[in-house]
């Protein structure tokens, strides 16, 4: 014998059913993905297997904030004022061209965006309590 779709026990196995689906589709939501992940506040670089990480010739990470290109001491998150990276990869240091990033290879084989200086050697950023300073 079918049931009555409009019996009274019927109507609310169908409401259990729709909080239940309801209640799993608010929980995937919450689970985030592309759409519901964080911008990140960095910029990623073509061909980097490290993403958002440029390396100096010390091995050191830095990153480089889209809101205003600083370049990022990221161990112990130092914004150097005055040091730059535009879009395009150009470093400058008080507004003057100073360098570079490049695609290097990596000691396990993969690319890897490194800090270079305008005669095309590995620059070496060193972070200190009073600013920074930079080598080529």
């Amino acid at each position: 014998m079918a049931r009555d779709p409009t019996h009274p026990a019927a109507t609310g196995t169908r409401r259990i059913a729709l909080a239940l689906l309801a209640a799993a589709s608010l929980t995937l939501a919450a689970c985030g993905g592309e759409d519901g992940m964080p911008a990140s506040e960095y910029a990623s670089w073509a061909n980097n297997a490290n993403g958002e990480i440029l390396k100096d010739a010390n091995n050191e990470d830095f990153k480089v904030r889209l809101d205003n290109r600083a370049l990022v001491h990221w161990a112990s998150n130092t914004r150097l004022n005055g040091m730059t990276i535009d879009s395009g990869g150009n470093i400058f240091d008080g507004g003057l061209a100073v360098g570079f990033v490049a695609n290097a290879t990596s000691i396990s084989g993969s690319n890897i965006g490194v800090l270079r200086c305008l005669n095309s050697r590995d620059m070496n950023v060193i972070v200190s309590a009073g600013g920074y300073t930079y080598t080529c």
